[in-house]
């Protein structure tokens, strides 16, 4: 939320700063090239770290649009707090002087620090003991030697430079978890720091050497990724990287989104009772805790045709019963992954709506602080739900009546991927996929 006032310059350079602090704080490189998953991880890791919830739509318009009115306080002191200071009062105190003075050095609350996280007293006092110890090498060595010492500068990277290598191999396609092998090559570029990262996750970057060619890397979803090599924060190479399934998968997973291991229920007929459902006797098997938050993940990963998220239809009844082993708020949501984004859907009981996010393109619509009671339902039955997208318009429905209606501009590609998921036992049937045409490309009644 913003006021509607004016902000002078040393205040609108504070919060500029503050912006340019927090880019280098989660490694994302350019803010200009940020997409909504950027956005949706500071959003997350603001709310990690303070318990703020930030949407993702107040941190786009701060970072994006060139306002001229200032941000909420409330909005300046959780950006604060993330970086460490007691609150945006704190922050200004602390930094005027410098914005003042015109210096850009990443600040914390503890004082000002380089990227490296060394404060600038023993930044400068390193430097200045490198300075000696050069000056002392410089006078010992031989004056012909130092005339006829060659230094060979390796070359720069560039977007473009074919010196750079960066390729991977799956074991298998289809497999979970999946181990992929990436090779790189960067020993002529000149770097400080270098990275994998296997999605779009900042979370999960690793640390590569230059003398080294290999890394490995497990995926635990199933999905479409975007694996990258960054030098410097700087994307310089990318690959797809596609971990499709075998029909449904179900798994157990103990948070609703991260990257741990989950459970893996390969070995369970989950059509067994003519719908998609994971009975509480069949996690009894794989020894999970019943009484521990837990969420049941049902995927479909693959080529589905010509689908693109322009528009499609899809169709589905699900329900996540209490007495079936649901969870209390018997929150719900239906996934539909594009190469470039996805679109999903939350349901859950009427009094937990507040808890809801909707997801679609680069709209990100909270619970908090939009209504969503329209997406609050009695899931102890099914709800028959259906999402229509008809060139880029949206419309959701539930038995037939529209809830929820929006629009998007980004371009997510190709649907590869359907997803349901439950906190609790939820169910899935009478699944119908239809593309721009209005054809039918994919239906499941899940009927041995």
């Amino acid at each position: 939320m913003f006021l509607q006032h004016a902000m002078t310059s040393d205040h609108k350079s504070l919060i500029e700063f503050c912006k340019k602090n927090i880019e280098e704080v989660i490694h994302c490189g350019s803010s200009s090239e940020w997409t909504q998953r950027d956005f949706d991880y500071l959003s997350k890791s603001i709310f990690e770290k303070t318990k703020i919830n930030l949407s993702i739509s107040t941190l786009k318009r701060l970072w994006k649009n060139a306002s001229q009115h200032a941000p909420h306080h409330s909005t300046l002191d959780a950006l604060a707090r993330y970086l460490d200071y007691d609150n945006w009062g704190d922050f200004r105190i602390k930094n005027i002087q410098h914005i003042q003075n015109g210096e850009t050095n990443i600040r914390s609350g503890n004082g000002i620090k380089t990227k490296n996280g060394v404060t600038n007293k023993w930044a400068r006092i390193f430097l200045r003991f490198l300075l000696i110890v050069g000056i002392v090498f410089l006078l010992s060595v031989p004056a012909i030697w130092v005339r006829n010492l060659k230094l060979v500068q390796p070359q720069r990277f560039s977007e473009n430079d074919t010196g750079i290598v960066f390729n991977y191999k799956q074991n298998v396609p289809s497999d979970l978890p999946n181990t992929v092998v990436f090779y790189y090559d960067i020993s002529q570029a000149v770097f400080d720091s270098a990275f994998i990262q296997q999605d779009w996750d900042y979370r999960r970057r690793m640390p590569v050497l230059k003398e080294n060619r290999y890394l490995t890397s497990q995926y635990f979803y199933p999905g479409f990724f975007e694996a990258k090599l960054i030098l410097n924060d700087r994307l310089v190479r990318q690959q797809n990287i596609f971990v499709t399934t075998n029909d449904w998968l179900g798994l157990v997973r103990f948070e609703r989104y991260g990257n741990t291991m989950p459970v893996y229920l390969k070995d369970e007929n989950l059509k067994i009772s003519g719908n998609l459902y994971v009975s509480t006797d069949m996690l009894r098997k794989y020894a999970v805790n019943l009484n521990t938050d837990y969420f049941i993940s049902y995927y479909n990963v693959r080529d589905f045709g010509e689908v693109y998220a322009d528009n499609f239809i899809l169709k589905a009844s699900i329900k996540n019963n209490i007495l079936e082993g649901g969870k209390t708020c018997q929150y719900s949501e239906m996934v539909v992954k594009f190469d470039k984004g996805r679109i999903l859907i939350p349901f859950s009981d009427p009094g937990c709506t507040s808890l809801l996010n909707v997801s679609i393109g680069e709209n990100y619509v909270s619970g908090r602080d939009n209504d969503l009671s329209a997406f609050g339902c009695d899931l102890s039955g099914w709800q028959d739900i259906t999402l229509e997208v008809k060139e880029k318009n949206v419309k959701v429905f539930i038995n037939g009546k529209e809830i929820f209606s929006t629009s998007f501009t980004s371009n997510m590609g190709k649907l590869h991927g359907l997803h349901f998921l439950f906190h609790g036992c939820g169910a899935v049937d009478n699944i119908q996929l239809f593309n721009a045409d209005n054809q039918l490309v994919y239906r499941d009644s899940f009927e041995n």
